[in-house]
């Protein structure tokens, strides 16, 4: 699960800029500890053990606090936006796809997409009006039926087929 969950991190970490902090950030304590170092050299007495104590205090004092920063102000930005970040960077296909099947309204793209993240393991849930898409769900849950104030109510549950069977089901009748 830790293996997972760290994969899972990383791929985040390789489609969004944050990953320059993490890697940028580290390099200025080491400079500043070196040069810290070099210019005290008459005062510390143990060669690496001085070299490796400034390189910590720099780092733990000054640039530690600053990666926490970057790294919740990251993880904030992306749990608390409108849409969901973390399963779009964890997605099992690149990000472009998911967009791209939905905006260019090509059904086989998309329900490509939608295939390579059920046969990884995922759960689809799909909010969808393309009776392609429909007839290609294993499950739907029709509401109605109609829009607004003449919706909200489960008309409809079950494979396409069931659906199609049912008489309350605006979508139903679409499917037969």
């Amino acid at each position: 699960m830790l293996l997972r969950c760290l994969r899972a991190e990383l791929i985040k970490f390789r489609r969004s800029p944050v990953w320059l902090a993490f890697v940028v950030l580290p390099i200025f304590p080491a400079i500043l500890g070196t040069m810290n170092y070099l210019g005290n050299l008459g005062l510390l007495q143990s060669e690496w053990y001085s070299l490796w104590s400034q390189h910590t205090l720099f780092a733990a004092v000054f640039f530690m606090p600053a990666q926490f920063g970057v790294f919740c102000a990251w993880q904030w930005r992306l749990e608390h936006a409108d849409h969901n970040w973390n399963a779009a960077l964890t997605a099992p296909v690149p990000v472009r796809a998911l967009y791209l099947g939905k905006l260019l309204l090509d059904v086989r793209t998309l329900l490509g997409v939608f295939q390579t993240l059920l046969d990884s393991g995922a759960t689809v849930v799909v909010i969808e009006h393309d009776l392609d898409v429909i007839r290609s769900a294993d499950f739907l849950l029709d509401m109605g039926p109609g829009g607004g104030e003449e919706g909200g109510r489960v008309v409809a549950l079950g494979t396409p087929e069931q659906v199609a069977q049912n008489p309350d089901s605006v979508t139903g009748r679409y499917l037969r």
